[in-house]
């Protein structure tokens, strides 16, 4: 709980800042700014995810099975090679994205977020280290010094630029992205540097050589995984599918954290592609129905922005304890221990501290929204308390299936969340096209409720059946 403690206290922090800097952010761009950022954002998040979204757990993962003796110069080296590339075709694709999400006016605010992808994956990879290595404190100072610097940035370049075009202060805010994840990784390096020294160049380039030849296997063997989640091996089934796996090479550092990272990053993937076709259809089916486009957009960034800045905020405290818990219920399988007393008290810990989240939430939402937001919501105050009150109905159940999913993660069973995800996100994207229509923005946070609800309930199934074998097998 120490550990947790320091990445909640992070965390909040973190999101203390974040509110910090969307309120006046909010005042700045207004409605229609947000919802031209927005409406670029979550093409750059799934960006994110697919070059480093799994990155963290898998080195956290990696490092505490390991005892700390884990390669993060080698992990960062390969990580750059994935997001580079990455980062050069989404900035040539920067115009037609943008203009498919409705906002061709914000291309360059998407060109300036890409920018910080490579740097966020090599962070990824060191705030993972961290985590595995149980020095949550390093990790924690790394995301407030990422906070921090994205706030007077981001700010500052908006401000100053509002006067002149709205288009230059939404690219202004997004340069504070790019900035903040510049000063991270320049941090987590610096620390890195001084805790142990970095491996040689030779060596990387020969583990780099490994992996390669390892990754052609590694669609094989990730079928196989899914496939023994699902269906459990018996012992000499398993012994055997191990002995394959050692002879293919997966030993090596890259197929290691691919192995580790893809399940996660699947998963992680699932929330950020909902929000990119949202990005393309939330708009559109409004204007479909009616709204003016500017109307649209700007209840789309409601949504998105000051509703959804508050009701996220909770989950920060199930962040920082999954940080934690994933690592824990690592080293605990790997010994051969139960982990069913650990993970009755983290889930009890997460209900409680959800359900009282959410009732402060909707019992404040008025006063929330007034003090924080005043009158450039775009919209009228009370829809925007509705929304939120909506919004905030299922900040326990997110807790759970956070804890759930990092519990599932810990154990081996990694894809079990994403399939868990991939189904709550094809309800989800159904209810759009069937809600929007009659119940308008309204129809667009019941979708998004359901969601979660449907994954918790997955994910709580699934930890059950997991915790039952587990006992059963002692």
């Amino acid at each position: 709980m120490r550990g947790a403690w320091l990445l909640t206290a992070a965390a909040l922090l973190g999101k203390l800042l974040g509110a910090l800097y969307k309120i006046p952010l909010t005042r700045a761009l207004g409605a229609h700014g947000m919802g031209m950022y927005q409406s670029v954002f979550p093409s750059y998040a799934l960006l994110v995810t697919l070059t480093g979204g799994g990155i963290t757990a898998a080195v956290s993962k990696l490092t505490a099975e390991e005892e700390g003796r884990f390669d993060c110069v080698s992990a960062v080296l390969l990580t750059l090679c994935v997001s580079l590339p990455a980062t050069v075709i989404a900035v040539f694709c920067a115009r037609p994205l943008a203009t498919a999400a409705g906002a061709p006016s914000a291309v360059w605010a998407f060109v300036l977020l890409v920018l910080s992808v490579p740097l966020s994956a090599a962070s990824a990879v060191l705030r993972g280290y961290f985590q595995g290595a149980d020095k949550m404190m390093i990790s924690a100072l790394g995301q407030l010094v990422e906070q921090s610097v994205k706030l007077v940035v981001g700010l500052t370049l908006a401000f100053l630029l509002a006067p002149y075009s709205l288009t230059a202060a939404v690219a202004g805010c997004a340069a504070g992205v790019t900035v903040s994840e510049g000063a991270a990784t320049l941090y987590y390096a610096v620390r890195r540097k001084s805790t142990q020294n970095t491996v040689s160049v030779p060596k990387i380039a020969q583990r780099a050589a490994s992996d390669a030849m390892g990754d052609a296997f590694f669609g094989i063997e990730a079928l196989t995984e899914i496939s023994s989640e699902l269906v459990p091996l018996s012992a000499s089934d398993f012994e055997q599918s191990k002995a394959k796996r050692k002879h293919r090479g997966l030993g090596s550092l890259g197929v290691r954290i691919l192995k580790v990272s893809l399940p996660v990053t699947l998963g992680m993937l699932v929330l950020p592609l909902c929000q990119m076709i949202d990005s393309f259809v939330i708009v559109n089916l409004l204007t479909h129905t009616g709204t003016a486009r500017e109307t649209a957009t700007s209840l789309y960034g409601l949504v998105t922005g000051p509703v959804n800045a508050l009701a996220n905020m909770p989950a920060v405290f199930t962040v920082g304890l999954c940080g934690t818990l994933l690592p824990k219920i690592s080293q605990l399988v790997k010994k051969g221990e139960r982990v069913s007393g650990t993970v009755r008290r983290v889930l009890a810990v997460s209900v409680i501290a959800g359900v009282v989240f959410c009732v402060g939430l909707v019992c404040t939402a008025p006063l929330a929204m007034r003090i924080l937001y005043g009158r450039n919501l775009g919209a009228p105050l009370s829809t925007a308390v509705r929304l939120l009150r909506l919004a905030a109905v299922v900040i326990p159940l997110i807790a759970v299936m956070q804890t759930a999913s990092a519990v599932l993660q810990g154990g081996g069973k990694a894809y079990i969340p994403v399939l868990s995800l991939a189904v709550a996100a094809i309800v989800k994207e159904t209810l759009n096209f069937l809600l929007l229509p009659r119940l308008g923005i309204y129809g667009f946070v019941v979708a998004t409720d359901v969601f979660y609800a449907l994954a918790c309930l997955l994910d709580g199934i699934a930890l059950g059946i997991f915790i039952r074998r587990q006992a059963a097998e002692k």
